[in-house]
């Protein structure tokens, strides 16, 4: 069975850039916020790391269970996303953060389906739709961090 490779961490590493800055009241909220970000991406990282190595080259069995466990890491990332709270100027662009991964996961369950179904075609079709949602997700966190990053720098 072909590798699917789960390339997500070149997105998340933007996260961990996120400064808060602004002006006197806003300096500590946009950092609690910033701090609160981070803690969430870096738990994420963490346990993509440890899925990454597992691989999914054998079984569809094993295959299955090892995106199954790339779907629980997304839906903890999501989870702790939707229990920070933002700061009203960026609350905006946190939910759509939130929604971006939320996506992904959708993408990731539909994957797994594909993987685990034994049709060649659904297989094939599967890897490539969930490679192209990686690239929009990357593209979308990315987009949707540097505007989060603005927006505290005022």
């Amino acid at each position: 069975m072909p590798r699917v490779k789960f390339a997500l961490l070149v997105a998340l590493a933007a996260l961990i850039g996120l400064a808060g800055c602004g002006t006197d009241g806003k300096v500590k909220e946009a950092n609690d916020y910033v701090k609160a970000i981070n803690g969430a991406v870096r738990n994420f990282v963490s346990e993509a790391h440890k899925l990454e190595a597992l691989g999914v080259d054998s079984s569809r069995k094993q295959a299955g269970a090892v995106l199954s466990k790339y779907s629980d890491g997304i839906d903890a990332f999501v989870s702790s996303l939707r229990k920070i709270t933002p700061p009203a100027r960026v609350k905006a662009l946190h939910a759509k953060l939130t929604a971006t991964a939320v996506r992904l996961g959708a993408s990731l369950r539909k994957t797994r389906a594909d993987i685990i179904s034994g049709n060649a075609g659904r297989i094939l079709d599967g890897q490539s739709e969930f490679k192209v949602a990686v690239q929009m997700f990357s593209q979308a966190m990315n987009a949707t961090l540097t505007r989060i990053n603005q927006v505290l720098k005022r």
